[in-house]
């Protein structure tokens, strides 16, 4: 979270500076404005970096926020490399069980997934999962954790298992009501469902997302 880092000159008003320019460039991602989201996240970063170092919790932020960008404009090889670079970071700034840390994680997953490394993506997806089940089992974050596991599995080839979690995880979001990512996991549900060795539960879910 953008608004509750802690900072290390609370009379400095560069953090207050930082902070707004990197919620600016969330909306402009937002707002679909890829290169001015990109130009102004990689400005916060040199910024904050030189100020407080790479390890202080806005550069770590912001940096993750860059890669969602970059994974937006397609540019996954960016994305992950970046992702990589602050995963130890993350662990070490907000611990490596906290929500952040394992944000960021997903968001990983999600690019090797867009990369076809479904076995890095699987790997990092168990170890995620296995926290937050203990944690928040019925948390949207959990959920759309789920939903990414069985993309993943999908990918692999696993289709029957992918199916089977893909269809429970749609139900429990549509008990929910989490409208976004009702919406986002019924796309990776027919998506999962259509591939080579799914069975006829796709015709019932695929009818349900076109409705």
């Amino acid at each position: 979270d953008l608004h509750s880092f802690p900072t290390r000159r609370s009379s400095d008003l560069e953090p207050d500076t930082l902070r707004a320019e990197a919620l600016l460039a969330s909306i402009y991602r937002d707002r679909g404005k890829l290169d001015e989201a990109a130009s102004l996240q990689a400005g916060v970063i040199e910024r904050a970096t030189q100020a407080y170092g790479p390890d202080h919790p806005l550069a770590i932020i912001t940096a993750t926020y860059l890669a969602q960008t970059y994974q937006e404009q397609g540019k996954l090889s960016h994305a992950e490399k970046i992702l990589r670079e602050q995963a130890p970071r993350a662990a070490e700034a907000f611990g490596p069980n906290e929500s952040y840390t394992l944000d960021l994680n997903d968001r990983l997953a999600s690019v090797l997934i867009a990369r076809g490394e479904f076995s890095g993506a699987l790997e990092l997806l168990r170890e995620t999962l296995a926290q937050r089940q203990r944690g928040a089992p019925d948390h949207w974050r959990t959920l759309n954790a789920e939903s990414l596991l069985g993309s993943a599995l999908a990918g692999a080839g696993e289709h029957e298992q992918a199916e089977r979690i893909l269809t429970r995880t749609y139900e429990r979001l549509t008990a929910a009501a989490i409208p976004a990512y009702e919406a986002r996991l019924r796309s990776r549900t027919v998506a999962a469902l259509a591939t080579p060795g799914s069975r006829s539960e796709e015709r019932r879910v695929g009818k349900e997302c076109r409705s």
